[in-house]
């Protein structure tokens, strides 16, 4: 179990948006760190849904993986992100905490909270509170820089994908070693990149 990784991968690649759900207003990544917490108790390299859907193919016999056990009947994406077909490519990509939070935003904008079925059932409430102190965790870890509090950017949908990919990538290796100081660095050279592109 790391819901510390979860949660860094959450806070990187959820946008800090408040949304409404069953519990109340709520930020995204929180949310989704709950709902993982359901899901597999946050553990990214969880399979289930033993199986289920075998028509859009199966690792070892399960058809969702990852932290947010994303489904196969998300075979395009997962084609698409992986350049494979193979069920088990898509299963060893999305138990990378990061990959999957990035197929999980790509659910939620298709289809919202409600693609979750312990979101739909109630099951996430449980651990709203331990996501909370998780991703504050992930946000206090970056600490604060000269001009105030930085907070730990999202990777928005204009940053190309594989240098997206590469800034969360060092984020969450740099927040699980605990090395606070170079994910501040990290922060500042993000901060200064939008600054440039801007």
């Amino acid at each position: 179990m790391s819901i510390a990784q979860c949660a860094a991968a959450a806070a990187l690649v959820f946008p800090n948006v408040a949304v409404s759900t069953t519990a109340g207003s709520l930020p995204l990544p929180v949310v989704m760190v709950a709902i993982g917490g359901a899901e597999s108790t946050w553990n990214p390299a969880a399979a289930g849904d033993a199986g289920l859907d075998a028509q859009y193919g199966l690792c070892s016999g399960y058809s969702s993986w990852g932290w947010l056990q994303i489904h196969n009947v998300h075979a395009a994406y997962l084609e698409g992100v992986t350049g494979s077909t193979d069920p088990c490519a898509w299963a060893t990509w999305l138990y990378d905490p990061v990959h999957c939070a990035q197929a999980a935003l790509a659910v939620y904008q298709g289809q919202g909270l409600g693609a979750w079925s312990s979101y739909t059932d109630g099951g996430w409430q449980a651990n709203i509170g331990a996501a909370q102190q998780a991703v504050a965790a992930v946000r206090g870890a970056v600490g604060s820089g000269a001009g105030g509090v930085v907070g730990i950017p999202t990777v928005a949908p204009a940053v190309p994908l594989a240098a997206g990919i590469a800034l969360v990538v060092g984020a969450v290796v740099a927040v699980e070693l605990g090395a606070v100081e170079a994910v501040r660095s990290w922060a500042r050279l993000r901060q200064q990149r939008r600054s440039v592109a801007g």
